[in-house]
């Protein structure tokens, strides 16, 4: 059995990767968010992913209303979030994108972005964000 674990710890190591680049390359984000439109608080959903990984989440009623957001965030540096947003309303099941921001945010800090729009039934969207590990 000492013989199996040393051949598999050589093998291991032999192929380049040690431990702390294994967990590196698997940083955990958790994103705590508050989506507005027009003013009104519709979402403050909690998504936790993995860096460079897409999550998305959906709140809907019964009535299939409701919003749906995706979102890519990338650990930059070691204190920098990169996230790429798509965030969409449901109604009555039918996905329509409102916008898809993109910004940076310091680890712990709330970023902002607003989005207004000149056209359609909304006047604008607005995402807070916190990004913690």
């Amino acid at each position: 059995m000492k013989f199996l674990l040393t051949a598999f710890l050589f093998l291991f190591t032999a192929t380049g990767f040690t431990a702390t680049e294994f967990m590196a390359d698997k940083e955990t984000i958790t994103l705590d968010m508050s989506l507005s439109i027009d003013g009104k608080l519709i979402s403050k959903p909690r998504v936790i992913s993995i860096s460079g990984k897409t999550a998305s989440i959906t709140s809907a009623s019964d009535n299939e209303d409701g919003v749906f957001i995706e979102v890519t965030p990338t650990l930059q540096n070691k204190n920098e979030v990169f996230m790429k947003f798509v965030v969409a309303k449901l109604e009555k099941g039918k996905k329509t994108i409102l916008g898809k921001p993109q910004m940076i945010s310091t680890l712990g800090k709330q970023a902002e972005i607003t989005q207004e729009f000149t056209n359609g039934s909304h006047k604008s969207m607005s995402l807070v964000v916190t990004a913690t590990l």
